[in-house]
């Protein structure tokens, strides 16, 4: 009885060992029989986090491209990131701001908003903009026209705070805007376009577009 039992041990014992080498050499193939797809994901829209091909111009109407471009200088006229030296750069350093505005418009900014800029960054504050929408005011002049602008600010006060929701403020401001839909030939530093693309700087300065004057009500 002993020897039958034995037997039947030895058995199940090979039929083991064959099921764990069937096992081991299934899972030994199978790297080769996985395939890796890969994906890109560009959680940012500037442009420097890009890794696909740019957006065509012709890709977008007008008033695509000049709300756009409208929302940049927003940002750019309000953004707040938790970095001093960021902040007093934008006030010394002529950037696309600066470009992309007249004398007095970016005056009044060094005066009003750039300070504001400064105190919040030296606080561990982080704000982000939104254009919400831009509507023409209507008018018989023959100059540029204001815009009534509308946009949303987003302001977390409290740094390394993750329980802490951000403030939400809506603003209004009338903007006379000058845009047409190409891209300039030379800046206004004189530098050419050409030149102030290849030096890796803000390319929205190139197009034309300009913040002629900017107010809080008409």
């Amino acid at each position: 009885m002993k020897k039958v039992i034995y037997f039947l041990l030895s058995i199940i014992l090979i039929l083991a060992m064959v099921g764990g080498l069937f096992l081991v050499s299934v899972i030994y193939n199978t790297p080769s029989k996985i395939t890796v797809d890969a994906f890109f994901f560009q959680p940012q829209r500037n442009y420097e986090s890009r890794i696909s091909e740019p957006i065509k111009i012709s890709d977008y109407t007008d008033d695509e491209l000049r709300n756009k471009l409208l929302e940049k200088y927003l940002i750019e006229y309000f953004y707040v990131i938790p970095d001093v030296n960021n902040a007093e750069t934008r006030r010394t350093k002529r950037g696309a701001l600066w470009l992309a505005s007249m004398p007095k418009v970016y005056n009044e900014w060094l005066e009003t908003i750039a300070p504001e800029i400064v105190a919040m960054a030296n606080s561990g504050m982080l704000r982000t903009v939104k254009l919400i929408s831009a509507q023409k005011i209507q008018s018989n002049s023959k100059q540029n026209p204001y815009w009534r602008v509308e946009y949303e600010l987003t302001t977390w006060e409290r740094p390394n705070d993750f329980f802490a929701l951000p403030n939400k403020t809506v603003g209004v401001l009338f903007m006379q805007i000058h845009f047409s839909p190409h891209v300039m030939e030379t800046m206004r530093t004189g530098e050419s376009v050409l030149d102030y693309l290849e030096s890796g700087k803000d390319p929205a300065a190139a197009f034309s577009f300009g913040i002629i004057d900017i107010a809080q009500e008409l």
